[in-house]
């Protein structure tokens, strides 16, 4: 019996370190592609080169129904918080969405701006179908105020880029951003009475057997 019990934790000990070769089916939204994610598999590829990763691009919603099919092993989404008695939620972590503009911008620097002041100024959004955008909407039309945006693209780096000529306002998480404000290449624009917070979340179904692969990405996306 004993030497049954060592020849299992040998075994045991032989999984925990042997080189990862599963491959990884990861399902996320395009922000967080470009931002977060590229970190994550960056280091998730350095140290562990075996691992084929694919990625799957999509809305939360369609990245949802996918692992409900199990045609994902892991989903990395931003959205208000989301729970299912079928998922396993591993990470949920707030995320602020904010107003942008570039530096030079007329607003940039303006205490308490009010609603009315961004209204009119040249918006470029996200697409109709982003969860913060249709937040934004929302939020406005409390304040019985519509958007309507003279740029509408998916590729929030794109959307960067067209901020960075200063004739515009843009509406995006704070994590998409962040570095640009640090480096001054783009300012934070102080608006009264919009204050909206998304989740940056991750979800495996509770049917789905965690690999050691799943496990990895997990911790990094945790860190």
């Amino acid at each position: 019996l004993v030497g049954s019990e060592m020849c299992i934790r040998d075994r045991d000990a032989m999984n925990d370190t042997a080189e990862l070769k599963n491959p990884l089916h990861i399902g996320t939204i395009e922000s967080l592609c470009t931002v977060k994610l590229q970190e994550i598999v960056q280091r998730f590829r350095k140290e562990h080169p075996q691992v084929r990763i694919q990625i799957t691009i999509g809305s939360p919603e369609r990245l949802i129904q996918k692992m409900e099919h199990n045609e994902l092993d892991v989903i990395y989404i931003l959205d208000t918080p989301r729970w299912n008695k079928n998922w396993v939620k591993v990470m949920e972590k707030a995320e602020p969405v904010i107003f942008v503009s570039a530096p030079n911008y007329k607003l940039a620097g303006k205490k308490n701006i009010e609603v009315e002041e961004i209204l009119n100024a040249p918006f470029y959004l996200t697409e109709r179908n982003a969860n913060y955008r249709q937040a934004l909407e929302q939020e406005l039309a409390l304040h019985k105020q519509t958007l309507s945006p003279v740029l509408e693209c998916s590729d929030t780096a794109f959307i960067k880029k067209m901020l960075k000529t200063g004739k515009g306002l843009s509406y995006l998480p704070l994590f998409v951003v962040e570095k640009d404000i640090e480096e001054g290449k783009i300012a934070k624009l102080d608006v009264k009475d919009i204050d909206i917070t998304m989740y940056r979340q991750v979800f495996y179904h509770a049917n789905k057997y965690m690999t050691k692969e799943m496990e990895k990405f997990i911790e990094y996306c945790q860190m």
